[in-house]
């Protein structure tokens, strides 16, 4: 019960900022708001130099989202893959465990090296290793636990169909968001 309430006070506080921040950002740029508000504010002064004055605090804040969020990103990318080379369950061990870990990273380091904005890395996470950690993998470990849940024929329809769902969710919104980045 107290991590529930955590969790969701938490998310719940998380969802306030996020929509204070997207109805004032609506609200100042109208259909002009970019991916990433930051970016519609002008960083340079009256006399054309740069003034980092008044947004020091905003990117400070932006420098925590994505110290704070990248690992909550990487650790469901790599469980997944792990799971996905290993259905038995069987430990890879500490080197093959760096190695996912540095392939993932160094690719993510490389898109967002090449692509214009860290929102596109967010996007390409979240798309493909959001769904199936947040949808798949709960179900399956369900049905592999053999959980009361997934006890009854309905319970394994139903994660079943969680599973698909994840699977359709996450290819879906990976096609999009690749299409979106190179159109």
């Amino acid at each position: 019960p107290r991590m529930r309430r955590a969790a969701a006070c938490a998310a719940g506080v998380a969802l306030a900022l996020y929509g204070v921040v997207g109805v004032a950002g609506y609200a100042d740029f109208g259909r002009g708001t970019k991916p990433d508000i930051l970016q519609n504010y002008d960083f340079w002064g009256a006399e054309g130099a740069y003034d980092a004055g008044a947004m020091t605090v905003p990117f400070a804040c932006m420098l925590c989202t994505i110290v704070m969020a990248y690992p909550l990103n990487v650790f469901p990318a790599r469980l997944t893959l792990v799971s996905l080379a290993c259905p038995r369950g069987t430990d890879l061990g500490f080197w093959p465990h760096v190695g996912v870990t540095v392939g993932l990273t160094a690719s993510s380091l490389l898109l967002a090296l090449f692509l214009p904005s860290i929102s596109v890395v967010f996007e390409l996470m979240g798309a493909t290793a959001s769904a199936y950690a947040c949808f798949c993998l709960p179900a399956a470990l369900a049905l592999k636990a053999r959980a009361p849940i997934a006890a009854t024929p309905v319970g394994r329809a139903c994660a079943h169909l969680l599973i698909f769902a994840g699977a359709t969710v996450g290819v879906t919104a990976t096609v999009v968001t690749v299409a979106g980045i190179v159109t």
